[in-house]
């Protein structure tokens, strides 16, 4: 019984020394685009923003970061697609690296995983080369006949307070969408409606085969009674 008290001591106090070092080192990455769960159509290019923190007298030159799509297989993930940025060629702020790239995604519709990764090549041995890493779920759905329209944000069943304001956050596989409209039903009965020109909004992105839109505070909760 002792033995096992000891090995779990042991096990936290190990825990909290690497958690220790980690902070040391000051080494953070954020992927800022996409969001987890944003939905694509298959093929499409996905644009893949974020940071880099990094400490204030890092060698940038040895550096490089790796954008990876895995597909989920039996017993593990699969690369899909791949593509490489050298950090050194990033703008670098004070120790902020800045990070945007193209990548083209799987014909393939389905849930995928995307991750970043920041190496340091003078390191030979994985997983001692990795300086920082983040990932995140996005989701292909196929085209369907004539044009579709998904909301990612909020999620069914997602609570608010009276008083919430609700970021409304949505796909649709047409590349021609001007207006959107959102509306706010309770008990059958709409109780707010707002029209967005969505050319006009500063978030839209567009590709040949699809259009995104987020549109921050599109239903303010002062002004309706919203879901508990």
């Amino acid at each position: 019984m002792q033995r096992r008290i000891m090995a779990t001591f042991l096990g936290v106090a190990a825990i909290c020394v690497t958690a220790a070092q980690a902070q040391e080192k000051h080494v953070f990455m954020k992927i800022t685009v996409p969001q987890d769960g944003h939905v694509y159509a298959p093929a499409d290019m996905a644009k893949i923003t974020g940071v880099l923190q990094l400490p204030g007298k890092s060698d940038v030159g040895s550096l490089f970061l790796r954008f990876r799509v895995f597909a989920p297989r039996t017993p593990s993930f699969v690369i899909a697609q791949e593509t490489l940025s050298e950090v050194s060629r990033l703008p670098v702020e004070k120790a902020l690296v800045r990070f945007e790239t193209t990548l083209k995604l799987p014909e393939g519709p389905g849930s995928y995983l995307l991750r970043v990764d920041c190496l340091d090549r003078r390191v030979k041995q994985y997983p001692d080369s990795l300086v920082a890493t983040q990932s995140l779920f996005i989701e292909l759905r196929a085209k369907a006949e004539g044009n579709t329209l998904s909301i990612n944000s909020p999620q069914n069943s997602s609570k608010y307070t009276t008083t919430s304001d609700i970021a409304v956050a949505g796909y649709t596989t047409s590349g021609s969408v001007v207006k959107v409209r959102l509306r706010f039903f309770k008990n059958n009965t709409v109780v707010q409606e707002t029209i967005v020109d969505v050319q006009q909004t500063k978030e839209l992105v567009r590709s040949s085969q699809s259009a995104h839109w987020r549109l921050a505070g599109g239903i303010a909760g002062n002004q309706c009674a919203g879901p508990r």
